[in-house]
């Protein structure tokens, strides 16, 4: 693609110097990716996105975008953009058209979205799909080949290439989270959606956006003004999922374009669950659409888990399928790697999950709640992260110390920030009388370890806020640590303990 033809399609690019016929053969945002031949997009701000333009144009780049003002060496055509991350998302949908061919189901929310994505995966192969999965835990296909990925949302370029290869592997559906980060950095600018599932909304993220309301303006978008096309046959129009319970679906609604499909527990959603139990392993419950109605029974423990299983069933009844084909795709899915994950034999119970919001902690004890009897005891340890929004540490320490009967704090990933900053805002939320049952261990794995062997054989002991996750993040290093593995391992130790 000529450089002029290209340009032609992006908005805001404005010419500063050079040939405008030049040949184009790739794009990148990354200075170490630049070659020849390739148009490179300066993200960074001022002085470093100057320095890494001059490192594109040292390695061979056609030539660079750059924001107004970026003082840098070397010789090519150059452009400038206001917003260079918008400019690489519309040169990007210019430059891979026509790809992605096959649908997209962008699924966002501050919690659920991965379990969803899975669980949305799992429904639509039942209409003969190879499905592949694109969020937290990388890209996923069906032969359970794992990509990792450092972003929930990938970058766009990274995004484009595995659109690329998924349908030259004979693909014929996505299903990707999409997180307020990647929709505020234009990641999935131009990509074309055929249906977008929002799952719920709390404080999360002010680090980023600073307020509840930005951040609601940010997930909005994802409906409001990302490109839509239809699904297909089955679903002649693109089409919207959204939990008609959540304090901001009203909000969702006013934006939402095309057909909406809501979910939940009650009797006015469009898909419903019905007579729903739930114990430490499964969910029980009988799906319902109108006047139909199925009998599910979910790997998976917790309310919140049948709240993700309706939206992905939302999403088999906008694609045409029917509820039995549904019930057997959610079925299908035996375990969420660090979503209620149980981990040992059945003498003990332990539980390993990703809850790090306020909300996501609430809902996740208030299901564990309902799990444990007279004379039981819920145990939970959490922490939360450094450099990351401080607000919901009151929030996340109040609902831990409200709900659990023991709570153990510790590390999460403290990164650059003082554990101990991070401790003292926790325990602002933690009233007087709560603190005799609270004890605080910052060694995360002797936290852990000490959790274990308070715990009766009765008791459950939850372990809240790293999930999946097999690394911990201390100042700037990043060191294997994967909470599933310590408990297992202390388990076992106690097994061999008289």
């Amino acid at each position: 693609m000529k450089l002029s033809e290209l340009v032609g399609q992006v908005k805001g690019l404005v010419w500063v110097n050079g040939s405008s016929e030049t040949d184009i053969v790739g794009l990148a945002d990354d200075s170490r990716h630049a070659a020849a031949g390739k148009l490179f997009f300066a993200l960074s701000p001022g002085e470093t996105a100057g320095r890494h333009a001059s490192e594109a144009l040292a390695r061979g780049a056609a030539a660079v975008v750059v924001p107004p003002g970026a003082a840098f060496e070397g010789s090519g055509p150059i452009l400038t953009a206001r917003d260079c991350r918008a400019a690489l998302a519309d040169a990007a949908a210019a430059f891979f058209a026509p790809t992605p061919r096959f649908p997209i189901v962008g699924i966002t929310g501050t919690n659920g979205k991965t379990t969803t994505t899975l669980m949305t995966a799992a429904v639509l192969r039942q209409s003969g799909r190879k499905v592949a999965v694109i969020g937290t835990l990388g890209t996923l296909r069906d032969d359970g080949c794992r990509e990792p990925s450092p972003n929930t949302t990938p970058g766009l370029l990274p995004l484009y290439a595995t659109f690329r290869a998924l349908e030259e592997e004979g693909y014929g559906a996505v299903a990707m989270e999409v997180s307020s980060q990647g929709i505020v950095q234009h990641r999935i600018r131009g990509i074309p959606f055929s249906a977008a599932v929002w799952t719920n909304l709390s404080p999360e993220h002010f680090e980023l956006h600073g307020d509840l309301e930005t951040y609601r303006q940010a997930k909005l978008a994802l409906f409001r003004d990302c490109e839509h096309r239809p699904a297909g046959p089955a679903a002649p129009e693109f089409f919207n999922v959204l939990n008609g319970s959540d304090d901001s679906f009203g909000h969702f609604s006013a934006a939402a374009r095309g057909r909406t499909f809501t979910f939940g527990l009650h009797s006015s959603a469009d898909v419903r669950a019905e007579d729903v139990r739930t114990d430490f392993r499964a969910s029980r419950f009988t799906l319902a659409h109108g006047s139909q109605r199925c009998p599910v029974t979910l790997a998976l423990g917790g309310d919140f888990n049948v709240q993700n299983a309706l939206a992905a069933a939302a999403v088999g009844i906008g694609f045409g399928l029917d509820l039995t084909a549904i019930a057997r795709g959610l079925e299908s899915v035996r375990e969420v790697p660090g979503r209620f994950q149980a981990i040992g034999g059945d003498d003990r119970r332990v539980l390993v999950d990703y809850a790090h919001t306020s909300e996501g902690m609430e809902k996740l004890l208030h299901s564990c709640r309902a799990l444990v009897g007279p004379g039981e005891r819920l145990i939970v340890v959490f922490g939360c992260g450094g450099d990351r929004d401080r607000t919901k540490r009151p929030r996340m320490g109040s609902v831990a110390a409200a709900l659990a009967d023991l709570c153990i704090v510790t590390n999460d990933n403290p990164r650059t920030e003082s554990p101990q900053q991070i401790l003292a805002d926790i325990l602002t939320g933690i009233p007087q009388e709560h603190r005799p049952r609270l004890t605080i261990e910052l060694d995360r794995e002797r936290a852990i370890r000490l959790a274990l062997s308070m715990a009766r054989p009765a008791d459950l002991v939850v372990i809240a806020g790293k999930g999946h996750e097999d690394y911990q993040i201390l100042g700037t290093q990043r060191i294997h640590f994967d909470d599933r593995e310590v408990v297992a391992a202390a388990l076992e130790e106690l097994r061999r303990t008289p």
